[in-house]
């Protein structure tokens, strides 16, 4: 996953306070790097500025707060619905569930830095202001919705025993990296369908989809797509497996007779 390193808010100061100007008035406040607003209740759409190794890029996010409220319930086993500790109150890009670079809202869509030094460039500034508040907001604003997470999740993502097939299957042939068998996977998923606008998937989009779906009341739902993700991983994964278990138990939902299987 991918590591969030917080920034010096004094090292890119200009281009807070231009970001501040343009985002204000669409509903966004800011906390040090950090600028977010609520779209619905207890769902944050937020944009960060990002250390990286003498450089900095910018990102984007969607909060589900209910999905930090279960990993928060998982005790231990948190990091598997997070980058950060959801613990912390502050908002953070690591506590997304869905993620962006700003540069996939531009043409070409690609992942941009910039060296610190140019956080007071006009040049940067104005392109990463114009990516902010044009794409980047009206993205989030269509998308950053409950409803619309989970009309993406039935859309893009393969089934549990598609993905732990094709990953033993490209393991087997190639003895590749994990990293690359999961490009594969990103890369097959692709051609399964139509482009993903953007914003895409940070991890787990089923459990995350669950744990939407009981905020939103379908708990039946929720329980489908829990049980059944839990019996196409258990044979690849058996300890996701009984993650999935405890995730169902803390939503209310586990069967009776699932409580005893698979455990640690």
């Amino acid at each position: 996953m991918q590591r969030v390193w917080r920034i010096d808010a004094r090292k890119v100061r200009p281009l807070l306070e231009a970001l501040e100007t343009a985002l204000s008035g669409l509903g966004y406040v800011r906390k040090a790097a950090v600028f977010t607003r609520v779209r619905e209740p207890g769902v944050i759409h937020l944009f960060e500025v990002i250390r990286l190794r003498g450089a900095f890029t910018v990102n984007a996010g969607v909060i589900f707060e209910e999905v930090l409220q279960v990993a928060r319930d998982a005790g231990d086993d948190w990091y598997l619905y997070s980058g950060v500790d959801p613990r912390l109150e502050t908002p953070s890009f690591g506590m997304c569930q869905l993620v962006a670079n700003i540069g996939n809202f531009g043409e070409p869509e690609t992942d941009l830095t910039w060296k610190i030094d140019e956080a007071s460039s006009p040049a940067v500034i104005e392109m990463i202001v114009a990516l902010a508040a044009r794409g980047a907001s009206a993205t989030l604003e269509r998308l950053g919705t409950r409803s619309a997470f989970l009309a993406r999740w039935r859309e893009h993502v393969l089934p549990a025993s598609v993905r732990f097939g094709m990953q033993d299957e490209i393991l087997a042939a190639s003895r590749v990296s994990t990293a690359a068998v999961v490009e594969v996977m990103a890369s097959q998923q692709r051609q399964e369908g139509p482009r993903l606008p953007a914003l895409t998937f940070w991890l787990g989009p089923p459990v995350m989809a669950a744990i939407v779906s009981h905020q939103c009341g379908l708990s039946e739902q929720a329980r489908e797509i829990l049980t059944s993700e839990e019996a196409a991983v258990r044979p690849y994964r058996p300890i996701h497996a009984d993650y999935l278990l405890k995730t169902m138990n803390l939503l209310g939902g586990a069967p009776a007779q699932s409580a005893g299987r698979g455990t640690r």
